[in-house]
């Protein structure tokens, strides 16, 4: 009678691990996902100022525009030394522990807002046409980038 049994129910046998497995795992995210960094101390601060990073890859042509035609512009302007230019390669991005990226990179180039913490506090996708439309963006940002004193 139990051989019966098992042998009817062994076919149950790889649905029921999958779904043990499912379960397992997906508390598994659950608990990741509502775990959140404590917030960083004045210790950790890593600038005085916020930073614009760049995230760039070789040959790309709107990471050249922006590098040759907007970046120039942009040093020249007072929000530059809110958040100045900083540029990390795409592939360096995951190695780089000292910024703490809320997602992660799909193209370039990614400007990204890190405040005086390293905190990723805004992005945008792409190169802005013109280093007035970079210092508009950087002005969207400043009020998060200038907390504790930064």
């Amino acid at each position: 009678m139990v051989a019966d049994w098992a042998g009817r129910n062994l076919k149950l046998l790889p649905v029921i691990l999958l779904a043990v497995t499912l379960a397992v795992v997906g508390s598994f995210l659950v608990v990741a996902k509502t775990t959140q960094e404590p917030p960083p101390s004045e210790a950790d601060r890593i600038s005085d100022v916020g930073t614009l990073l760049v995230v760039m890859q070789p040959g790309c042509d709107a990471c050249t525009h922006f590098e040759e035609r907007v970046a120039p512009g942009y040093k020249q302007t007072t929000q530059s030394n809110i958040a100045p230019v900083r540029y990390i390669d795409i592939n360096d991005v995951q190695r780089q522990k000292t910024y703490r990226l809320k997602t992660g990179i799909r193209g370039t180039p990614t400007l990204l807002m890190i405040d005086g913490f390293g905190q990723e506090i805004g992005r945008s996708l792409g190169s802005p046409p013109t280093s007035a439309g970079l210092a508009n963006l950087v002005d969207r940002y400043a009020a998060r980038m200038t907390r504790k004193g930064i």
